[in-house]
């Protein structure tokens, strides 16, 4: 007796295929299994997602719906955003910015389901961060050839000729057209500029804007460089307080994280760094470090000797991005002669800042109360995030101690809220969420 012809599994009676149709077929499908070797092999996926997903849209545009094959010799035309009329400009990269978001996380699912299937929680986590990295940041926008026409000339060539000219102007017209006019009046010095001269500044306007969307694609790669580091610690106020906040508001509990290890921005030393929540409706707005400040420093004196036993000497001399190392050797360079009475050394940062160096007395806040020493050039009505060396976070509090009562600025040591160091000394502050009225107490970054 012949046995049945059984189903194919997955199938209908049409032998067709359950479900939606796959949307990675054809060229798309093979453009995605190109990166099979590469993506079993790499620590740092996310860092793949975005690569494969800038290549796409390179290669298929922004037009071409996800699931459909683009006709065969048709090569997808981007037209360059500074083309666009000016009021077609934000919608357009909005809709870019959508497309990109949506795309890279089909991407980053579809990789998954095809060569891993089973994700770890370690990846899970590292995604919602590198997800939550990617939310908060602001994609880089593309500056107009007249911006930087406008930003460096208007003030040394075109200022005095426009205030001359709005001297006659205002007689006739209104008081509110000064802006207008002088738009316009800098158009009109635009235009009249050589052609070659216009077109140097399209060049570099779309060389300036490739870089900084190089560097927003490659900001979440970590691959284990100092530089990498140094990176993940300059977006880290990007998403890390609304992590600790999601899991005081998931659990319903205060919560402290805290993290120690070597920080390049402080060559290399083993410090604590956290990050606090409270519950909402707590009985005091007061964070930990700021309820119990002997106990939390007893915590930190006890994480950080933990920190000096897990990372070895070699490590945390890798961790010093090359940048501070050069900046180190110019600093341990030989005295000025003609003036050996001269000041400590002020070097310029990553960004070409000036600021004091880390030993320089301006940088440190003493655990001592007695100490009278005016705060470093903070005479703000509100607090804001301070300057950090090397753009990584530092150490100290940069708002409402007491919640209640705004720090005076030029106060000194004495009258404000007394910080503590371990093993190496304080930056300026830096303060992740501003006063205001939010849902829970504002919450600071050690």
């Amino acid at each position: 007796m012949l046995a049945k012809k059984g189903k194919v599994k997955g199938k209908g009676k049409s032998g067709k295929r359950r479900g939606r149709k796959p949307w990675a077929e054809g060229s798309k499908l093979e453009f995605l299994l190109s990166f099979e070797e590469e993506y079993l092999q790499t620590a740092d996926p996310g860092g793949i997602y975005t690569r494969m997903t800038v290549q796409f849209l390179e290669k298929y545009g922004y037009d071409l719906p996800f699931d459909s094959e683009p006709e065969e010799g048709v090569v997808p035309v981007i037209p360059n955003l500074a083309d666009l009329p000016y009021d077609q400009q934000t919608a357009e990269q909005a809709k870019r910015d959508a497309i990109y978001m949506k795309l890279r996380l089909k991407i980053g699912n579809w990789m998954r389901h095809r060569f891993l299937r089973k994700q770890t929680n370690e990846d899970m986590v590292a995604d919602l961060l590198e997800t939550m990295s990617q939310l908060t940041i602001e994609r880089p926008r593309r500056r107009m050839a007249m911006n930087i026409y406008w930003a460096e000339n208007y003030a040394s060539k075109i200022r005095k000729e426009f205030q001359q000219y709005w001297k006659t102007a205002k007689l006739t017209a209104p008081p509110d057209s000064w802006m207008t006019m002088c738009a316009d009046y800098v158009k009109a010095r635009y235009d009249d500029e050589t052609e070659e001269y216009r077109c140097a500044l399209e060049k570099r306007a779309d060389a300036e804007y490739k870089q900084a969307l190089d560097e927003y694609h490659n900001r979440d790669t970590l691959d284990g460089t100092a530089e990498a580091y140094a990176n993940a610690w300059r977006e880290a106020d990007n998403f890390l307080h609304v992590f600790v906040d999601a899991i005081a508001k998931k659990f319903g509990m205060s919560v402290s994280l805290l993290m120690t290890g070597p920080l390049g921005s402080e060559q290399g030393k083993i410090v604590m760094r956290s990050a606090h929540s409270n519950n909402v409706g707590a009985m005091t707005s007061l964070i930990w470090p700021e309820f119990d400040k002997a106990g939390f420093k007893a915590v930190q004196d006890s994480i950080v000797r933990f920190g000096e036993a897990v990372f070895s000497p070699e490590e945390c001399k890798r961790r010093i991005p090359k940048s501070s190392l050069d900046l180190d050797r110019m600093s341990t360079a030989s005295p000025d002669l003609d003036n050996p009475t001269s000041g400590p050394t002020v070097l310029p940062d990553v960004n070409g800042n000036h600021y004091p160096p880390p030993d320089d007395p301006m940088n440190l806040i003493a655990d001592d109360d007695t100490l009278q020493k005016p705060n470093d050039a903070m005479n703000f009505e509100m607090p804001i995030a301070s300057r950090h060396l090397q753009g990584e976070f530092t150490a100290l509090l940069a708002n409402n101690w007491d919640w209640g009562n705004t720090l005076n600025w030029c106060a000194t040591t004495s009258q404000q809220p007394p910080l503590w160091s371990n093993t190496a000394p304080y930056s300026p502050p830096i303060f992740v969420n501003g006063p205001g009225v939010p849902t829970m107490p504002p919450m600071p970054i050690f």
